[in-house]
């Protein structure tokens, strides 16, 4: 989302197909803001502190979902935690970028442990939702589900 056009472009996307709530992995912003967008939709997020444009989680909403968000917060740059309220039920949002699967273990372990722990706080009566790019590398081998793990160059 750092190239100039990209988040309009998304939004136009979003509203195309009517979409409420549209969730972003490795969204690459920088920092942490909740801005309103050229056409009205909200967009909350959290990317590196140190300005470089890599991993980042996001949200973009309607203002009518907006009314509805009680509460978001940063746990890092890689999880976002947004709640929600309505007349239905009361939700909370997760949006996730996990490290690769090539990352130290320690790195992977703290990440998990993190996800984890928010999941953990949020009470059993409210809905839990856990969206993201968990990163997960299988192998090679992807015969017969080719349109579900796609290997590198085949997409």
């Amino acid at each position: 989302m750092n190239e100039i056009g990209e988040l309009q472009q998304l939004e136009s996307e979003s509203m195309k197909y009517s979409l409420d709530i549209l969730f972003l992995s490795e969204a690459r912003c920088k920092g942490i803001d909740k801005e309103t967008l050229d056409q009205g939709n909200i967009h909350i997020y959290s990317g590196r502190s140190d300005g470089v444009g890599r991993e980042g989680v996001g949200m973009m909403m309607t203002p009518k979902a907006e009314k509805a968000l009680t509460e978001w917060r940063v746990v890092y740059s890689r999880l976002l935690l947004a709640k929600f309220k309505s007349k239905e039920c009361n939700m909370s949002i997760m949006v996730c970028y996990a490290p690769i699967n090539d990352s130290l273990e320690e790195r992977k372990d703290e990440y998990y442990k993190e996800l984890q722990r928010i999941i953990g706080e949020i009470p059993e009566r409210i809905m839990k939702i856990v969206n993201g790019d968990f990163n997960t590398k299988v192998g090679k081998n992807n015969q017969g589900i080719e349109n579900v793990i796609r290997c590198r160059g085949s997409w």
